[in-house]
């Protein structure tokens, strides 16, 4: 009987895998589509743009990549029941203010090197610096209700992030990808905010429980 009841968990559990699967696959081809049509929507106003846009991506790409982390060590934590909210909160602030200096070093270091519009290239780079700065709040916790809550209602509100970040690609303004990248951030951050405090409460020690529970 204890086997049966074990393979019927582990079906379960290769279930919730394969749906998962099929969402994260659903979110990683709207959001190529999506960032093709803002790139392409934004290069059509010239090579000044173009060249900032590629600029940015030059001095931020390794950073988010790099930024990513925080989530991988937040997962891990809470699978070992080790998570505590305000600790990630702290390093991944950390991480940030770390990975800031570089992209204003390579700013600093790279930016003769291109003819760069001063004024364009700096609202491209303020776009990153708004996503990098709340990235970790939404992220972190989009972690724990994946693993916690819902895989499915966490993945979903991603792909409608991706959508409203379409939607405002599609402007036709030359800054149309950066502007589309913070709504969907700002969008994250609230939705995920939301969920979140509807079922979970942060403690002052940094451990996260349900609401109506007691530590």
């Amino acid at each position: 009987m204890k086997s049966i009841f074990g393979t019927g968990a582990n079906i379960s559990k290769e279930k919730d895998k394969n749906e998962n699967a099929v969402l994260s696959g659903m979110t990683l081809g709207t959001i190529i589509g999506f960032v093709v049509f803002g790139l392409s929507n934004a290069l059509e106003y010239g090579a000044k743009y173009a060249i900032a846009l590629n600029f940015i991506a030059l001095i931020t790409d390794t950073q988010w990549d790099a930024f990513d982390a925080i989530s991988t060590v937040a997962k891990i934590d809470i699978s070992q029941n080790k998570f505590n909210y305000r600790e990630h909160r702290k390093n991944a602030y950390i991480l940030f203010g770390i990975l800031l200096t570089t992209i204003i070093l390579m700013f600093i270091t790279l930016y003769g090197l291109y003819e760069l519009d001063l004024i364009i290239t700096l609202i491209f780079l303020s776009f990153e610096l708004v996503n990098l700065c709340i990235y970790p709040i939404y992220r972190i916790k989009t972690c724990y209700l994946q693993l916690e809550y819902s895989a499915v209602k966490t993945t979903t509100n991603k792909i409608v992030s991706s959508v409203l970040r379409m939607i405002m690609s599609l402007m036709k303004i030359p800054f149309c990808t950066g502007i589309g990248q913070v709504c969907s951030s700002i969008y994250q951050f609230i939705s995920i905010n939301i969920m979140f405090y509807r079922k979970y409460k942060i403690n002052t020690n940094g451990t996260i429980s349900k609401k109506g529970k007691t530590v």
